[in-house]
C-alpha cells in the first residue's frame, strides 16, 4: 500500500481508496493505514511535514505573524502619527504612522534632538547619506523576514530630510 503524494486525487472506490496510479491507499479492513493516509493527506494539503521544516516555516510563520506585534501585513494605510502608539512598538501602527510622515514630510527640517524626542533613539545610525533608522518592524515573506525601517538622512546643516519607509532583508534581530 502507498500513501498519496501531493498532487494525487483520491477516489472512493466502495470501501477502497485509490490513488491516481491506480495503487490502493486504504480499506475498511485496515484502519491504522487509513488514519496514517488521512494524516499524510492533510499535511500535503496543508503545506506542514515532519521532514521537511521548510514547509513547515512558510504555514507556521505567517500564522505567527499574524498575531505577533513585531510583524505586519502588506497592507498598512497611513494613519496619523501618535507619540504614545508609536511608542507601544507594535509594527501594524508604526508602519502606518512611518508612511504618514513620509508622505506628509513632517520629519523634513527636525533636527536629531525634535527627532529622539518625537520617534525615540534611532536603532541604526551612520553620518551623512547612509542614514539615520528607526525599526518599525518585520513583515514574514518566504522562508526570510524583511526588516522595515523609517529611513532619513541628517544632512550638514543638522536638519533631516527624505524621510522613506524603506525595507531590508538585514535582520537587526541577528546582531
Amino acid at each position: 500500500m502507498t500513501t498519496p503524494g501531493v498532487g494525487a486525487t483520491v477516489v472512493n472506490c466502495g470501501t477502497e481508496f485509490v490513488g491516481a496510479s491506480g495503487d490502493k491507499i486504504m480499506d475498511d479492513k485496515n484502519p491504522t493505514v487509513t488514519r496514517s493516509s488521512l494524516a499524510v493527506l492533510a499535511m500535503a494539503m496543508t503545506g506542514t511535514c515532519v521532514i521537511c521544516p521548510c514547509s513547515n516555516t512558510l504555514v507556521v510563520r505567517r500564522v505567527v505573524a499574524l498575531v505577533h506585534p513585531q510583524y505586519t501585513s502588506n497592507v498598512n494605510d497611513p494613519i496619523p502619527f501618535d507619540r504614545d502608539l508609536w511608542l507601544r512598538g507594535r509594527a501594524r501602527n508604526r508602519v502606518g504612522m512611518a508612511n504618514y510622515l513620509a508622505n506628509e514630510k513632517m520629519l523634513d527640517g527636525k533636527t536629531r534632538s525634535e527627532l529622539v524626542e518625537m520617534l525615540g533613539e534611532p536603532d541604526f545610525e551612520r553620518p551623512g547619506d547612509e542614514g539615520t533608522r528607526w525599526l518599525l518592524g518585520f513583515y514574514a515573506k518566504g522562508l526570510f523576514d524583511e526588516s522595515l525601517w523609517l529611513e532619513l538622512t541628517i544632512g550638514e546643516n543638522g536638519r533631516a530630510r527624505g524621510a522613506i519607509v524603506g525595507v531590508s532583508w538585514e535582520d537587526p534581530r541577528t546582531r
